[in-house]
């Protein structure tokens, strides 16, 4: 029996950046595309935001990300990488709203180091990093679940609130409006 070794197909790369004014956009965009080109990844583009900061839902505006939208769908792009951390957030609405993967730097850094560790100790320590930087996601994942089973919570004591108002409002109605109270 032949073994047959499939070619590993080069990722299609869009590179993006939130350009706050706080660092040299253009160095940042270099240096992250060695990153891609080490993790074996082709940039085809970039797409830079200039923003005060960015927006905490999709780092990127409405139209940019529409924008970024349809230049992975025409030119076909498997990956897009963000020149800066994602929250949970963000990273979720990416995913949702772009037809390809989307990862940050840090992902793409760690992703290197696991391709790269050859000795357990050093797969091991790969492994933890991972852990660590995605336990982050995580525990921001569990903050916004509580914050939203605590909005539960009141949506359905308020419920509860109302009900009881509307079951006096449905006795004071069947007394013949008054609360037992006659009046002459």
């Amino acid at each position: 029996m032949e073994i047959i070794e499939q070619e590993k197909q080069t990722e299609r790369v869009i590179l993006v950046s939130i350009d706050t004014g706080a660092f040299d956009i253009h160095s940042s965009l270099d240096e992250l595309t060695e990153l891609t080109d080490t993790a074996g990844g082709e940039v085809v583009g970039e797409l830079v935001q200039k923003r005060e900061s960015p927006d905490k839902a999709t780092a990127l505006g409405a139209g940019r990300l529409e924008e970024l939208r349809q230049i992975c769908e025409a030119q076909e792009v498997d990956l897009v990488i963000f020149d800066g951390e994602l929250t949970a957030t963000q990273h979720r609405n990416l995913e949702d709203a772009l037809p390809c993967r989307v990862i940050d730097r840090t992902t793409l850094i760690l992703d290197i180091f696991a391709g790269r560790a050859r000795s357990a100790e050093g797969r091991l320590q790969v492994e933890l990093a991972q852990l660590q930087y995605f336990n982050g996601v995580i525990n921001y994942l569990d903050v916004l679940d509580a914050q939203r089973k605590y909005f539960d919570a009141q949506i359905g004591l308020s419920n509860a609130v109302r009900d009881e108002h509307l079951a006096m409002v449905d006795l004071y109605k069947a007394l013949g409006g008054g609360w037992g109270v006659e009046r002459e």
